[in-house]
Parts: C-alpha cells; structure tokens; sequence
C-alpha cells in the first residue's frame, strides 16, 4: 500500500478501512486476495441496489429488470474487479449513493440523505473525481424538496445535511495533509502524483531504451558475422 502512494497525499486513502480490516485476519498476500473477493461481493450487490434505485425513483418492474440487465451485461462496472484497483469500489461507492439518494426520493428523512453523503464521501475519497457527483446528489434534494412544498428553509437544510460528511471528511484530510506537510492539499498532491508517474515513465522509458540499443549491437555483431564469412568464401 506504501509503496502505491497513500504514505503521502498523491492518493486519497478510500481503501484504506476495508483493507486494514481484512488485515487484522489476513497476511498481506492473502489480504489482496481478500480485497478482490470483497470488490466481487460488493459490485453483485451494488448491481441489485442499481435496479432497485431505479425502482424507487420510476415503480415499474420493466424498468428495474432493464436496469438490472443493463449492469449485469455492462463489462465497464465489472472490469476493475478482477484487480486491486480504486475504480471497483469507487463505482460501486457511486451505485450505493444513487440508491440512498432514491431512498431519500421516496421515503424523505435526513438520516438518508446524511447516508448518501457519507457514502459520496467515501467515493470521493476512493477517487476525487466523483467530487462532480456532488451537484446530481444536490438536484434529486432540491426536486424532492420542491415537489413536496417544504419551503426553501427545508431545502437549505437538506442540502447542509447532504454536504456535511463530505465537508467533515476532506476538511479532516486537509488538515491532516497541512500538518505533516505544511503544504494546502485539498483533494490530492497533483505535483507528487506528476512526479511519481514522470518517475515511472523514466524508468519504463530507460528500460526500452536499453533494450533497443542491445538489438541494435545484437545486430551489428551479427552483420559483422555475416560479413566475415562472406569475405572467405
């Protein structure tokens, strides 16, 4: 886990709770193991609260087997469960706030919309660029609050509750990353990532390089060869 980059602020540690839970049972060999089967469990589950979010915003049950079939089929929310990568958790973090946002459609209580929060929260912080969720997750409590007349007081509030996790949860990371790092760090260090990936093309780049110049004297030893033998005959 250090050595991909959440010892220091280029990554956003979402992985990081379920990991250290599966490693307080499991080696570190067997705990990736264990990541991956919980990346399976979660995305199954998270194709069924799919199909019943879309239920809970528009009852019919053609809908919900469209939906349903639609992700079961969909190679793109199954792609990334097979490795130990943030894209599994974090689309699979997104599925779960839609259905909580579709709960909160439904039923209304700001226990819901706190949950669709907290869970846009954990998505965020499995990848920050589902941060452009946050407006989505605003229009289904304004439409909610619109439609059942509650009063523009009521709406604030909703939405105060809707953002409060994810602005507890990066204002924390935040501070954290100033502290240790007396740098501001909101999201992600984009100069340590840029470093990182410019390290890591280096090196891929080195390697190559080597490569083609041992081809390169490879075949010139051989022409030379070839050359020689020429010259007795």
């Amino acid at each position: 886990v250090q050595g991909n980059g959440y010892a220091g602020a280029c990554r956003m540690p979402g992985l990081l709770p379920m990991y250290a839970l599966i490693r307080t049972v499991l080696s570190p060999a067997h705990a990736e193991v264990g990541m991956i089967v919980l990346q399976f469990l979660v995305g199954a589950v998270a194709i069924y609260l799919a199909a019943l979010g879309a239920y809970h915003f528009r009852p019919s049950k053609l809908l919900f087997l469209l939906v349903y079939g639609l992700m079961v089929v969909n190679t793109y929310v199954s792609a990334w469960d097979h490795s130990l990568m943030s894209d599994s958790f974090s689309i699979s973090f997104l599925v779960i706030t839609f259905y909580l946002l579709s709960l909160y459609y439904r039923r209304g209580g700001y226990g819901r919309i706190l949950l669709a929060g907290a869970m846009l929260c954990w998505a965020i912080f499995a990848r920050p660029s589902h941060l452009l969720f946050l407006p989505a997750a605003g229009l289904v409590v304004l439409v909610y609050e619109l439609q059942n007349r509650s009063g523009w007081r009521r709406l604030v509030l909703a939405g105060m509750v809707l953002c409060l996790p994810i602005v507890t949860g990066i204002s924390a990371w935040a501070i954290r990353n100033q502290v240790l790092y007396n740098k501001r760090i909101i999201l992600q260090d984009d100069d340590e990532r840029e470093a990182r990936h410019e390290a890591e093309e280096a090196e891929r780049g080195g390697g190559e390089d080597l490569q083609r110049a041992a081809q390169f004297v490879a075949a010139g030893v051989a022409a030379f060869h070839q050359g020689l033998e020429g010259g007795h005959d």
